[in-house]
């Protein structure tokens, strides 16, 4: 996040974010989490097409998780990097582009 901050990159969340970091934190600690980034992070809405094509994807896609479809769709209509280790990405680099955290040091 501190390269982020220095580089003047954006960093996307949505709502399915938040769901995901409930699951492991309280609402108090995301908020404290997301005060510390406020100047560089940009909270984006899920249009109903958007949950249209990620429902339709999933029948085909059968390797990764709903969710992990709808983060491949906002990444790509938000002409954002996805930068995750998650594998179950893999599958979906044919909908947007995806690096690995160490992949973006000489970015």
């Amino acid at each position: 996040m501190k390269k982020c901050e220095k580089n003047k990159w954006k960093v996307l969340y949505s709502e399915i974010t938040i769901h995901e970091l409930k699951n492991h934190y309280s609402d108090e600690r995301i908020k404290q989490v997301f005060s510390s980034f406020k100047d560089f992070i940009i909270f984006v809405s899920i249009s109903a097409e958007q949950r249209l094509e990620s429902k339709e994807l999933a029948l085909k896609k059968d390797q990764t998780h709903s969710a992990d479809i709808l983060h491949s769709i906002l990444a790509r209509d938000n002409k954002a990097v996805m930068v995750t280790r998650d594998k179950h990405f893999e599958v979906l680099k044919d909908i947007f582009q995806v690096m690995k955290p160490e992949d973006i040091i000489f970015y």
